[in-house]
């Protein structure tokens, strides 16, 4: 179903949130489950305020009516009239315990709005389903720190933990952090498969439950989204612990590989550095992506290799505007089924765009921060 595009105002300093609205409205899976899901929950032992925010927003837009709009000549577009997501505000404000008018008034990071979003509505949807809550570790995982494995590294297997007999019968321990099955986790959720090794302690491995794919792009030679994603699987992750018989520091390796793809891939391009110095600062630079997508082989797991399917097809990307990672404005570029063609979301400002415009954004100074791609077919 093609929805009917409306621009969102934005009074104050909220474009994050606009903008990450817009592409997740283009995820057709998301807008009819938030659409449809039904509202009969016990509103005291099951509260779903984030639900229930969702819902009267994407309400909001209604089906779009084909035959008025020209999508032969690729410029005349119909939206309906612009509104303030004040549900969705409201909501972002009860999250983070702060009044609307901060939530307004201060720009936030897209990507954390996002995960939070996303990790809020699947712990709802679980308190419904199982009658809990689901397991807060689990909350939007991109990248995880290794020393959630210092246990295993150093012996301590728990009784969830299990031996898994790999390769020439060698045996190493599993450990299974599974997200529950929810609306959004069939969507979005993807699971990552972490091999973790240290000098002299068996060899762990560990499954981790994602939302978004967070790839670094900091390296100068890393121009494109195929590079950034083969740098993703050859890279591991170091860290350091003490080892609590010994009291020696142990230096620990961890690769990370994908063991599960989602239906809906949600990509990271990390342009916000922490400095310890100078604060955050962002990457401005140019990264070549295209709408087909092919995951290289080297980041899948021989498991994601036979029953996953790989390719995926671009259809909305959220940008940063700006040279500071502390202001700037984000601005979301969908493509719209009902045009067969690219819609810009400037806040309030709806317009189409060429597909040339969108595969080269560094020509309005545009940075791409998340992409949102779909199985292909």
């Amino acid at each position: 179903m093609a929805i009917k595009p409306r621009g969102l105002f934005n009074k104050s300093n909220y474009c994050y949130v606009n903008a990450t609205f817009q592409a997740l409205l283009a995820c057709p899976a998301f807008f009819n489950v938030m659409k449809y899901i039904p509202l009969n929950e016990d509103p005291v032992n099951h509260p779903v305020p984030c639900i229930k925010a969702v819902h009267s927003f994407v309400n909001q837009f209604e089906k779009m009516d084909r035959s008025k709009s020209n999508a032969a000549n690729h410029k005349d577009i119909i939206c309906g009239q612009p509104f303030d997501p004040v549900d969705i505000l409201q909501e972002i404000a009860r999250l983070r315990r702060v009044s609307v008018d901060v939530v307004k008034s201060k720009q936030e990071d897209a990507h954390e709005l996002l995960c939070q979003l996303l990790s809020e509505l699947h712990d709802e949807i679980c308190s419904i389903l199982y009658g809990t809550s689901a397991n807060k570790s689990e909350e939007s995982v991109s990248t995880s720190d290794v020393s959630t494995a210092a246990s295993l590294q150093n012996g301590e297997e728990k009784a969830e933990d299990w031996f898994q007999v790999g390769k020439k019968h060698r045996t190493h321990v599993l450990r299974t952090n599974e997200i529950q099955k929810s609306l959004i986790a069939d969507i979005f959720a993807g699971k990552f498969r972490s091999p973790v090794q240290s000098a002299g302690n068996q060899k762990s491995v560990i499954h981790e439950p994602f939302f978004t794919l967070s790839l670094d792009i900091k390296d100068p030679k890393i121009t494109s989204l195929d590079e950034a994603l083969l740098r993703f699987g050859e890279q591991s992750a170091n860290s350091d612990y003490i080892d609590s018989k010994s009291r020696q520091n142990v230096h620990t390796n961890k690769t990370m590989l994908i063991e599960q793809l989602p239906p809906i891939l949600i990509i990271h391009l990390k342009c916000f550095l922490n400095d310890e110095s100078d604060g955050t600062k962002k990457i401005n630079k140019s990264i070549n992506y295209t709408v087909n997508l092919t995951l290289p082989k080297t980041i899948l797991t021989e498991q994601a290799k036979k029953h996953s399917f790989d390719r995926y097809k671009l259809f909305a990307v959220e940008y940063h505007q700006g040279e500071r990672a502390t202001d700037g404005h984000y601005i979301t570029d969908v493509f719209h089924p009902g045009l067969q063609g690219w819609i810009r979301y400037d806040d309030d400002n709806v317009h189409v765009v060429p597909s040339s415009q969108v595969m080269n954004s560094s020509a309005d100074k545009l940075t791409p921060y998340l992409l949102f791609y779909r199985r292909g077919e």
